[in-house]
């Protein structure tokens, strides 16, 4: 059988697309470096890693302009002129490529100032496959007007897959606007349902008093928390370089001596998703064994003194638990009281007697005399 050539472009037309469908099924969230571009301030410069890209942006405040920072001590400024034949622009290569046809959203605090020509314009992002090329114009916001700091929410879908990500100042036909850039965030992706994996320990794993929870995500997160059956909920550490987290759960303070199965669930936030995994462990967790903070010891008195004088009235143990089981015994062997809910109550009639306490933790045993 001889294959026809629109045989064979349908068939690696759908081959591309079954690898495309596997290469897009990992969620995937991107670090952009120095968000914030922390620096020092200097004209036509911008901080690492950022390059300049084209003519000259400038690292602010300090260089024509005074507004605070946002976030951090520095800033970037773009301008553009003549119809954007001046056009600045700067940009970094990412960590991770964007890839073709996922949804991803960015957000960045904007604002403007009036310090060239009194122009307005807009902030363009582009994304470019090599160092600085302007392949994908990727979202345009509206004219910048504001002359405080705003919040812009970028949201965007490449065509191809791009390895550099570029700020630009378009003009709009106007004369010489610039516009102040701080505080951008992780670029997240918003078409694959991220995920969160536990790793250790495993699962209906036997664990003592204290243990670590640790696991990995398939992209970054903002933050994971554990949720506990006995303790409060706590917030994991995040490696964002491998996207691993960890988490110390100290069940020292529990106050059951016998071993307790806990539902562990791990919950990641990745901007608006959330993402979950659950373990169940099996805590043994004692008083001797976590060195947690011991039951006060039991004291007996040996001499009791029912006189009316409000001094020694009764047999009084202190500290006794609520699980208990007291005998008294008189001296030929009689027994003459028991309780398994002793109220110290018990005071007799003169003479020496022999008591028996059993608890869950120790027996007692011993005399006690009542002197009227």
């Amino acid at each position: 059988m001889i294959l026809s050539i629109k045989d064979i472009v349908k068939g690696a037309l759908i081959l591309l697309t079954l690898l495309f469908l596997c290469s897009n099924t990992k969620s995937q969230n991107i670090i952009i470096q120095n968000p914030s571009f922390e620096g020092t301030s200097h004209i036509n410069q911008v901080p690492s890693p950022w390059i300049i890209c084209k003519n000259t942006p400038d690292t602010q405040p300090g260089v024509y302009e005074n507004v605070p920072a946002y976030q951090g001590s520095t800033y970037i400024g773009l301008t553009s002129g003549v119809h954007n034949f001046w056009q600045e622009i700067a940009g970094q290569q990412l960590g991770t490529p964007l890839l073709a046809y996922k949804t991803y959203k960015i957000s960045v605090m904007l604002t403007e100032t009036q310090i060239f020509s009194g122009g307005y314009g807009q902030l363009q992002i582009w994304g470019g496959v090599s160092t600085c090329a302007k392949d994908e114009l990727l979202w345009s916001s509206d004219t910048v007007k504001n002359s405080t700091w705003k919040r812009y929410d970028v949201i965007f879908t490449p065509s191809q897959n791009l390895n550099y990500f570029m700020l630009a100042c378009d003009d709009l036909n106007s004369i010489d606007p610039y516009i102040l850039i701080d505080d951008l965030g992780v670029i997240y992706d918003l078409t694959t349902k991220p995920q969160i994996f536990i790793t250790s320990p495993l699962d209906n794993s036997s664990q003592y008093c204290g243990l670590t929870i640790s696991g990995k995500t398939d992209s970054i997160p903002s933050q994971i928390k554990i949720k506990s059956q006995f303790l409060d909920t706590l917030s994991a550490n995040l490696n964002v370089t491998d996207t691993s987290w960890s988490v110390n759960l100290d069940y020292s303070k529990q106050k059951f001596c016998t071993t307790k199965t806990d539902t562990l669930i791990a919950i990641g936030y990745f901007n608006k998703k959330i993402a979950t995994d659950t373990i169940v462990v099996s805590v043994a967790c004692k008083y001797d064994s976590c060195n947690a903070v011991l039951l006060p010891p039991i004291k007996i008195p040996n001499l009791i003194t029912p006189n009316n004088d409000g001094r020694n009235e009764t047999f009084e143990i202190f500290n006794l638990p609520i699980k208990h089981y007291l005998e008294i015994y008189d001296r030929w062997g009689q027994k003459v009281f028991e309780s398994s809910e002793y109220k110290n109550d018990w005071h007799g009639e003169e003479g020496v007697y022999y008591y028996l306490l059993n608890t869950k933790e120790k027996a007692y045993k011993g005399w006690v005399q009542v002197l009227i």
